[in-house]
This record gives structure tokens, C-alpha cells and sequence, in this order.
């Protein structure tokens, strides 16, 4: 280390897996933390880390998080903080609020970029303006209507009274008493009404300090590069020794006065149990019950592996014991088992279950012990936790080649707030030593596990929430607001309503005062084509890729693939019968997907297609002409995969919702390498081999009818659903096939048929399947992995009695939409409102407008860009934004969260019409930060080797070899007459009177959003419920 930079030292570097490594250093001037994971990534992550400590429900850690973006002494304007990190190639700022830290993050794609936003962040986090301007806009102010609004409050409101959030907070009282950790960082909205901007400083001044501050950066970056940037900022924090900021320090200025979460936390004795309510139109829906319990210190890293072994054995899959006992039965007590970890000082689990049918509720509790006792009775399967063990420790090697920082900043994060640091950082080195705890686990008795769950959970004091749907409380709770809103606005009158309206115009004025040019162009956009993308050989087909940079390379492969040996010596040309793509990176796995067109399915078996995700991977096989039974299936599957999952459509992880290309199905499969042969088996049986019985069917329909009592409680869900059901066809499209409201009815009638001709509703559905896969030609397949260690890589997907000859050319699938009528739904389960608008747009990624319309909706959507602007910046609502979706031929504009939709939906359309006339114009430097942030956002797509693979794949669908290198190409030949061309022709038709729209309220709002939008020309059908819209 120069002279420079001595008071930087290195307090430890650990070494980590793939030869990564974590150094944290710390500066004697400022107490000051950096610590850096040296990983191969184009993307440098920042995670800028401070331990904020509640003991109330006033939010000031949240209020704080939003406040912070709002300007800093050395750059006093709102929103400049993205600006800038727009034009350091990064895709804007963001952050979070935790029980126990706030932490901000940026990431930009290569180190320049990251290193000239490294000061301005710091600025913004130590030295934030926190005027009252930016508090009434962004977290709360009362508007011209009596009624209250802003950022935080609209965000709190849509939060505050979900079953989730409710019982959360219930549970954290009773489990943590009176300690910090039971208090709502996010702030109740009462308490949100009566906060105080001093009592916010004052929070600022005890917490955002440099001593309590670590920055956590990833990437390749150089410490020294680092140190250098932090220069000034170091000498500003020193120079402020003397004065308010650091007023009651009692040692030295720029230290904090007591480490948060200092004070011991009461202990957990006795067991309680509370039942709530929260508000839901359905008084026969679905409920929650969770349970918790105190395991012990945070430094006890063995004994936390050791739970999340053991819970993982009793929740992970279809033949653990409680999802046997509980979710996999004919009248399940539940649909979702999930678990998680309260990790503070003293470390918490929680057990959720979800999906509970409510005269089940009071019986979840019960149940659950009396399944631990028997399974305590009979002892833990030994053979099989050492499976789980094993899976566990693949799993984390396969993430640390996917998402290595996801491992290790969230470590990092726990060490620094509860972590002895005058130990040479043991505590740190112990919690990332992973493997070798988990290898130690694997030889731990059976006695050691049965007494864990006997001492930890069976015998542990615990605390369980029991949350019940109320329609009384849906009623009372609109009622109470309806009066409290009167109440407000008669107690402050016309006059001083006036008056706060005047004020909160003038907050708004100054708040959206620019910054002078010149400090924006002092940030020069980096070089994107100075930055190195990964890149990997793959080949489709038996084509040799003649695109790859390394031509010896994409050699070597070709000849790989193309040769088979026969008898251990001989060879022959091995050629597909299917259209196949086999990706090579530097892996010690295997992921393969098998993906099926859905488009010739006949319209009366697309419904289906809910059901058969539901089933997958779940149901007995036939093999060899023996039945092989469900239990016996999963065991296998959970010996020889790290994981494997059905989707309709990518990331269509939703039983209800289909992910990007929602007309295929896929089918994918991960493990180790030598277990090559048997994935490809275990999804041959599963796509072609199972064997459906009328209990599983039966099993699984149940369950997704409980499920979609949770869906109905998701406003931008619904709305976005919704809206996909009014304009996609209702014959030929999955986002039609799989909404939630269909698929209710669906499966409702289809147990009443399994009920009454279980022979024939059995051999319909096997109908569907024999449609869905015997058609090859439907098929694709993708294999990821270091293909080189697979000897013969194409042998296993030759020949067979499922393979035909032909490939099928593919195709892009658009959705047309219908002519439109606009509906307002009133739910009882949100307090928010939501809305979704579509229109008819660009249907293919080789439109040559498409680069200008996505530059077009970064320069809107983007943080401090206009939308973000004039509806997040005057508090009109949460979020606010346009996707663009060619493979549906749609345009689409959302609304989030909204206090007032009528309003925020106006602001938009003014937006785009003073746009259009000129009253607003394109900044050529503005866009010039749009498409930087756009080269960040194709770049971060991958970041690593194993998404590079993934981005190769949609590329086929997209219809463009090597998509993201030519639309950052293209993105930077954009111009302003581009953008002004697809804002006239696509982006103003979003709010043109054939645009269809759908609007979620609460129901105390229909009325006066409907004369609202009546009022700005907009006429709107007003729907009673959901039931009404979808099944008139």
C-alpha cells in the first residue's frame, strides 16, 4: 500500500471458492469499512451498509432511505443521484430497509464508471440536504382533498395490512418483546402522519455516521482505486470533527456513541399464541399461520446450518414430512410450507403456512407437533438428511458460479452489525466457512439430529400467529378511514386545505429545481466497447458457430459434438433428431432444459396447462414397464439433482402468470456432471413417463384453488392479469389459459368430474399430455455445462421411441389486443390503487425502431426521468412505469401503489402530450444517460458465464444471434427524432381512447376515481368484483 493510502489496513482476506477471495480493509482516520470480493465480472456491485436501530414504529430508517436520493451538500438537487449513475453506465441507485440496516446499492458496468459515483453516493448518504420540501413530497403531505399522500405513505398503506405484513409484526413482538427487532422500520402509516422531519435528522445524526458505514464492493476493482476516490470524502467527514454533525460524540467526533443492537435482548421463555384479522372481501378465503422460535446466538454458525438442514428435510419437497402430512393430501391444511431465519443477534426460524383453508386455521398449530413427535418417534431419516447435506453444499458451490456476491454480501452484512471484530475477525471467517461446516454436518449421528429437533423445536418455547380473513374487518377498516378522511378534512377547513396545497406546489417546484448542466457533464460516459462482455462458444444444431471471437475454439467444439464413439473406439457423425443447443462454460455442472411449443394445443386443453406444471415433477413414472412410485421418484430426484422445475414461459415460475415467450413450456434439470445420463433420464420420464393417478390430480387442483385466494390479494398482479385477459385471444394464448379466475372455475368443475367419471377425466388429461409431447418437432433442448467432461455430450438424446426427424423452423408468437373498455374493480384486500393500461405496439426485436422505443422508455421510466419525476417525485404513487414486450406484439404502462390514480394516470398522459408539442423537449445529454443505462442493463444480463448461456438461448427466440452486442450497437446510433417518431406512433397510444385499461381500488375509492377519470375523459365501467368481470 503507497504512503497515500497508509491509513488503510487490511484487517483479514479470506480466501472463498473458485480462488474469489474477500479483504476488508478499515481507515484509522475515519473508522471507515471497505471490504472488496474479487470476482471475473464486467458488473461492479456497491452495497453501502449502516446499522439503523428502531425503537418505534415511526419508519425513520425507511423515511431516511427515500430522503437520502433527494440531494447532498455537494449536490443539493432531487434525483441527481441517478442521473449521475445513469451516466457512469449504471441503471440508476436503489436501496432497502431491513429490521436492523439500510443499504444502498449501485451497480455499473465496468470500474470507471463505479469509481466517479463512489463520492457523490457517500455524499449523499453522510451529507444529505433533508429539507422539509422533499419530506412533504416523498414520504407524506395532505393534498387539496383532505387526503394524505406521498412516496412512503402510499407504500406503507399498501403494505401495512396484508396477512404477510400483519403477522410478521405480530410475531416479531411476541418472539423479541420489547427489543429493537419487533419494531416496523417502514412506519405505520399513523405514525408516518405525526413524524417529524427533526425527529428524522436527529435519527441521521445518531446512525449515518462513518464509524457505523461499510461499503461492499464486488467486481474487479483495485483497493487503491477505491482509496483514491474516497480521498475527499474522508477529508470532509475529518473536517466535520467539530461540528453539529458529530455534536454528541463523547470519544472520538466521527465515531458513534454505542454500537447499534448493543443491548441484550430479552429472553424467550413461554409459549404464546395470538389470532388476528386482516381485511379481505371473501370471508371464506384462505388464511396464515406462522410459528417461531429463538435457536440462539448469531455466532453459533454450526447450530444455524444445522437448522436449515433439519428444516429443509421437514419442508423441502413432496415427501418431507410435513408437506406429506399437510399439502400433499385430498383436504390439505395448507398449499405453501416455507421457512425462513430471523438472523439478528439472537437468530429466530420462522415456519410459515400458507394457503390455510380457514376452518383449519385453529388446527395448523396441533398438527404441526404431533407430525414432529411421530417423526421424532420414528427417528430422522438418516440416509436421507445426509442426501439433503450434500444437495446443500452443491447448491451453494452452483451459486457462487451464478451469483457469488448473493452468497457473501449478505455475510458480510451480519458480521458487521453483530460480529466481534476484536478477534482478528474469526467470527467472519468461521460464518464463510460453508463447506467445511456442512461437510462436518454429514457426519453427525442420528441422535445429533433427533435431539435438535427435540431440544430446538419440538420442546423450544415458541410463538404462533394464527391470521384469520375478516370481511367485518375489510368494512370496518373503510369505514374508519372514510370518517377519519372527513374528520381531517372539516377539522383543517378550506382555507388551510388551500394553504397546504399552495405549500406543497411551491415543495414540488423546488424540489424539481435542475441541476446546472455542467454538473452533470463533468461525469463523462465511460467507453461501453472498452468493457468486456462474456462471451461463450455454444453450438445450435450440427452448425458450426462461425460467430465466436474464438474461432479455435468454436473448432474444438464442433468437433466434440459431431463425433460419437461407438464400441470405445470407433466413430460416426451424431446428428439430432430435435433442434438442440449446447453451451460450453467453465462449470462443475450440468443445467438442461427441454422446452415444448404449446401453440398447436387444441383450445379445450390449454387449460390444462396449470395443472400439468402443478404435477410435474410430482407424480409416480413408468419405467420399464413397472410404475415407479411418487415417493420412490422425488427420492431419486433429490439424490442426483441440485434442482429441477416446470415453467410456462421463462421465469413463469407462477402457477397463474406466464413468464417472458409464455407459449412454451420448459422443463429444466441441474446437477453434477457425471450424473449427466440420469438427469436426461429423470426428464424423459417426467415429460413422457408418468403415470397420472386420480389422487395426485386431485391433490394438485385442490391446492392451486387455495392458491388463488392468495393471488387475489396482489393488486398489480390482478390488474396486469386482468388486463391480459381482456386483450390476449381466449382461445389460442396461456396468459388467457392460466389467469387465476379461469383457472378457479377450471379446476372447480374439474374435481367435480374426477368425482363423477374418474376413468374418463383421467384419460382426457393424458389426452393432453400425449398432445403436449409427441410431436418432436414442437421440441427444443439446451445443455449448459464444461461439456468437455462429457464424453459423447448428444449420445443420451439419440434415437428412442419418443424421437422423430424433422426440426421445426421457429417462430415468434404475438398477441393481438381487442378493441378496449375501461374497468375499475373495487377489492377489499388493497388500500392502494393499481393499473394497468395496454396497447398495440412492436412485435419483433429486429423492429428497427425497437433500440429507439427502449431508449424512449429509459429516458421516461428511469429514476429522475420524467414519469419518476412528476407521479413518484409529487408522492402520486410508489412506482410507475412502460414495458415494452414484443413477443406479444404489446406496450404496456403500470401504475404502483397510488394514492391517487386519477391524478398520477393524468400526469402521464401530460407527460407524453407536452412531449409531442413541445412544451417538454428531449435533453440530447439526458438521453445520452438513458442509453448508458441502457448498455448497463444489456451488460448486467451476463454477468456471469451461466446467464451468458441463458441470454444465448432467448436469443433464438428473439430471432437475433447475439442479441445484447447488436442492440448496444444499435442503441447508441439512436437519436432524438427516433424518439420523438416512437413516442408519437407507440408511447401516446397508451393512453389513447382505444387503450385498454384496468384500475384495482379499494372499494371506498371506486366512485370518485370513476368521476375522477370522467372528468379528464376517460369513461370507465365500474365492476362489482372480480367474480363479476370474469364470469359474466
Amino acid at each position: 500500500m503507497s504512503k497515500q493510502f497508509s491509513h488503510w489496513e487490511t484487517v483479514v482476506e479470506i480466501p472463498l471458492e473458485n480462488n474469489y477471495k474477500v479483504t476488508r480493509y478499515h481507515s484509522k482516520k475515519t473508522q471507515l469499512k471497505v471490504s472488496i470480493i474479487d470476482i471475473p465480472t464486467p458488473i461492479v456491485n456497491g452495497y453501502f451498509v449502516l446499522g439503523t436501530e428502531a425503537n418505534d414504529d415511526y419508519g425513520c430508517p425507511h423515511v431516511l432511505e427515500h430522503m437520502i436520493f433527494l440531494g447532498s451538500e455537494e449536490y443539493p438537487y432531487k434525483g441527481i443521484i441517478d442521473s449521475i449513475a445513469n451516466r457512469c453506465l449504471g441503471t440508476g441507485t436503489n436501496a432497502w430497509t431491513a429490521t436492523d440496516h439500510t443499504a444502498y446499492t449501485v451497480s455499473t458496468a465496468g470500474t470507471e464508471g463505479f469509481l466517479n459515483i463512489l463520492p457523490v453516493f457517500i455524499d449523499h448518504i453522510l451529507f444529505p440536504t433533508l429539507t422539509e420540501d422533499g419530506f412533504k413530497t416523498e414520504i407524506h403531505h395532505i393534498d387539496e382533498n383532505g387526503e394524505d399522500n406521498g412516496v412512503v405513505y402510499n407504500e406503507m398503506k399498501g403494505t401495512e395490512n396484508t396477512p404477510e405484513s400483519l403477522t410478521y409484526h405480530a410475531l416479531t413482538r411476541m418472539i423479541f418483546k420489547n427489543a429493537s427487532f419487533a419494531s416496523e422500520t417502514g412506519g405505520k402509516v399513523s405514525d408516518l402522519r405525526n413524524l417529524k422531519l427533526e425527529t428524522v435528522k436527529e435519527f441521521h445524526e445518531k446512525y449515518y455516521r462513518s464509524s457505523n458505514l461499510e461499503l461492499i464492493i464486488t467486481g474487479k476493482i483495485q483497493p487503491e482505486e477505491i482509496f483514491e476516490r474516497l480521498g475527499k470524502i474522508e477529508n470532509k467527514i475529518i473536517s466535520k470533527q467539530e461540528g453539529a454533525l458529530y455534536k454528541n460524540d463523547t470519544s472520538q467526533p466521527n465515531e458513534i456513541s454505542e454500537r447499534p443492537f448493543s443491548t441484550r435482548v430479552p429472553k424467550f421463555l413461554k409459549s404464546e399464541e395470538k389470532t388476528i384479522v386482516f381485511p379481505e372481501d371473501d370471508e371464506e378465503s384462505t388464511g396464515l399461520v406462522s410459528i417461531s422460535q429463538r435457536i440462539g446466538k448469531y455466532s453459533d454458525f454450526e447450530l444455524t446450518n444445522s437448522m436449515i438442514i433439519l428444516w429443509s428435510y421437514l419442508t423441502s419437497s413432496t415427501i418431507s414430512p410435513l408437506q406429506q402430512a399437510l399439502v400433499e393430501i385430498e383436504d390439505p391444511y395448507c398449499t405453501i410450507i416455507d421457512y425462513s431465519f430471523l438472523e439478528f443477534s439472537e437468530t429466530a426460524s420462522l415456519i410459515s403456512f400458507e394457503g390455510v383453508p380457514k376452518k383449519k386455521l385453529k388446527l395448523i398449530q396441533e398438527k404441526f407437533f404431533e407430525i414432529l413427535n411421530k417423526e421424532l418417534d420414528k427417528g430422522i431419516d438418516l440416509e436421507r438428511i445426509r442426501i439433503i447435506i450434500k444437495n446443500s453444499k452443491l447448491k451453494y458451490l452452483k451459486l457462487f458460479e451464478t451469483s457469488p456476491q448473493s452468497l457473501i454480501v449478505n455475510e458480510l452484512i451480519k458480521d458487521f452489525l453483530y460480529g466481534n471484530q476484536a478477534n482478528d475477525y474469526f467470527e467472519l471467517q468461521e460464518t464463510l466457512r460453508v463447506i467445511e461446516i456442512t461437510d462436518n454436518l454429514i457426519a453427525k449421528p442420528q441422535d445429533y439430529w433427533n435431539n435438535l429437533l427435540n431440544d430446538k423445536i419440538i420442546n423450544e418455547p415458541h410463538a404462533t400467529v394464527i391470521s384469520e380473513p375478516s370481511k367485518e374487518k375489510s368494512t370496518q377498516d373503510q369505514t374508519m378511514e372514510k370518517e377519519r378522511l372527513l374528520k381531517q378534512k372539516e377539522e383543517l377547513g378550506e382555507e388551510r386545505l388551500e394553504e397546504l396545497q399552495r405549500k406543497l406546489k411551491n415543495s414540488i417546484k423546488i424540489n424539481n429545481i435542475e441541476a446546472p448542466k455542467e454538473v452533470l457533464l463533468e461525469f463523462q460516459i465511460p467507453n461501453v466497447n472498452k468493457i468486456e462482455l462474456i462471451s461463450i462458444p455454444f453450438q445450435i444444431n450440427e452448425e458450426l458457430n462461425k460467430n465466436y471471437f474464438d474461432h479455435t475454439m468454436s473448432k474444438k467444439l464442433y468437433n466434440h459434438l459431431k463425433l460419437t464413439k461407438i464400441n470405445n473406439n470407433d466413430t460416426s457423425n451424431t446428428t439430432l433428431p430435435i433442434w438442440s443447443q449446447f453451451d460450453h462454460i467453465n462449470s462443475l455442472f450440468v443445467t438442461i432444459r427441454v422446452i415444448i411449443d404449446t401453440t398447436d394445443l387444441p383450445p379445450q386443453y390449454r387449460k390444462y396447462l396449470s395443472l400439468y406444471k402443478e404435477i410435474s415433477f410430482k407424480s409416480p413414472i413408468v419405467r420399464n414397464n413397472k410404475i415407479i412410485e411418487q415417493e420412490q421418484f422425488i427420492k431419486e430426484l433429490e439424490k442426483d439433482t441440485i434442482d429441477y422445475s416446470t415453467q410456462i414461459g421463462f421465469y413463469g415460475n407462477s402457477n397463474f402468470v406466464t413468464g417472458s415467450f409464455g407459449q412454451y413450456l420448459i422443463f429444466k434439470v441441474s446437477g453434477e456432471i457425471s450424473k449427466y445420463q440420469l438427469l436426461i433420464d429423470y426428464l424423459k420420464e417426467n415429460i413422457w413417463n408418468t403415470f397420472f393417478t386420480a389422487e395426485k390430480l386431485k391433490i394438485a387442483a385442490q391446492n392451486l384453488i387455495i392458491d388463488v385466494d392468495t393471488f387475489k390479494r396482489n393488486g398489480i398482479s390482478i390488474a396486469l392479469e386482468s388486463l391480459r385477459y381482456k386483450i390476449f385471444n381466449k382461445e389460442k394464448s396461456n396468459h388467457v389459459a392460466t389467469n387465476f379466475m379461469l383457472q378457479q372455475k377450471f379446476l372447480t368443475d374439474f374435481l367435480k368430474q374426477l368425482d363423477e367419471n374418474e376413468e374418463e377425466t383421467i384419460q382426457e388429461f393424458t389426452k393432453f399430455r400425449d398432445l403436449l409431447v409427441s410431436n418432436l418437432t414442437n421440441f427444443k433442448i439446451q445443455v449448459t455445462s464444461n461439456l468437455f467432461k462429457i464424453e459423447n455430450p448428444k449420445l443420451p438424446w439419440e434415437g428412442g421411441d419418443t424421437m422423430q426427424t424433422t426440426i421445426k423452423k421457429r417462430k415468434q408468437r404475438k398477441e393481438l389486443i381487442e378493441k378496449k373498455k375501461n374497468v375499475i374493480i373495487g377489492l377489499g384486500s388493497v388500500d392502494s390503487g393499481f393499473s394497468a393500461h395496454g396497447t398495440n405496439s412492436i412485435s419483433s426485436y429486429s423492429d428497427e425502431y425497437y433500440p429507439a422505443l427502449m431508449v424512449a422508455i429509459e429516458y421516461l421510466s428511469s429514476m429522475n426521468g420524467f414519469i419518476w419525476k412528476r407521479i413518484r417525485g409529487q408522492g402520486l404513487a410508489y412506482g410507475a412505469g412502460i414495458l415494452s414486450r414484443p413477443e406479444h406484439g404489446n406496450l404496456y404502462f403500470y401504475l404502483y401503489r397510488s394514492g391517487n390514480p386519477v391524478l398520477a394516470n393524468k400526469e402521464a398522459l401530460q407527460i407524453l402530450e407536452n412531449l409531442i408539442n413541445g412544451k417538454f423537449e428531449f435533453d440530447e445529454d439526458e438521453i445520452d444517460s438513458a442509453k448508458s443505462s441502457l448498455f448497463s442493463s444489456v451488460i448486467k444480463k451476463v454477468e456471469t458465464a451461466s446467464e451468458a448461456s441463458f441470454e444465448c438461448l432467448i436469443d433464438y427466440f428473439r430471432n437475433i444471434p447475439n442479441f445484447g452486442k447488436k442492440l448496444l450497437n444499435k442503441i447508441q446510433k439512436v437519436n432524438k427524432e427516433d424518439m420523438i417518431y416512437v413516442l408519437k406512433k407507440y408511447l401516446i397510444q397508451l393512453f389513447d381512447n382505444e387503450t385498454n385499461v384496468v384500475l384495482i381500488v379499494n372499494p371506498l375509492k371506486v366512485e370518485e376515481t370513476v368521476k375522477g377519470l370522467k372528468e379528464i375523459g376517460q369513461e370507465t365501467q365500474q365492476i362489482e368484483s372480480l367474480e363479476k368481470f370474469y364470469l359474466d
